[in-house]
């Protein structure tokens, strides 16, 4: 709660100056609730598990990147100027075309590799990061 801007704002306003901590959180609970949803149905994340509260009684669920987010994220840290970013960007599309491939997996495998030996795989991910960046609205395939 301390290092989001946006409920740092929320919580400066005189209405809502007043509220503790854990207030602060259950207040905003539903709307988190909603972005870890969208998350899921965009495939980036999946819930993997369960387990009990540090503080109460209550069990949580455990989230972890799919392929899918994972590769959304690389693809982030790599305008770092991140070269391993990059690496592990081919790694883990090669490692992915693997299981169990289609056609259209033997294609990409085939043409990601021979863009790394050409020396211009950072320009496609150059391209999937403007398009992450861009208001180009991402929906789920179904």
């Amino acid at each position: 709660m301390e290092e989001n801007k946006e409920f740092i704002d929320y919580f400066k306003d005189p209405s809502t100056r007043h509220f503790t901590i854990s207030n602060r959180i259950e207040n905003r609970l539903d709307r988190v609730k909603d972005k870890v949803n969208d998350l899921i149905e965009l495939n980036l994340i999946e819930e993997v598990g369960i387990t009990k509260e540090t503080k109460g009684n209550s069990s949580i669920p455990i989230y972890r990147h799919t392929v899918n987010g994972s590769l959304v994220a690389l693809i982030i840290e790599s305008e770092k100027s991140n070269t391993n970013a990059i690496e592990d960007i081919y790694n883990l599309l090669q490692n992915h075309f693997k299981e169990s491939p289609s056609s259209v997996d033997i294609f990409y495998s085939i043409f990601y590799d021979k863009c790394k030996g050409a020396g211009i795989f950072e320009r496609i991910v150059a391209a999937y990061n403007e398009v992450i960046k861009s208001d180009f609205p991402i929906t789920p395939i179904l």
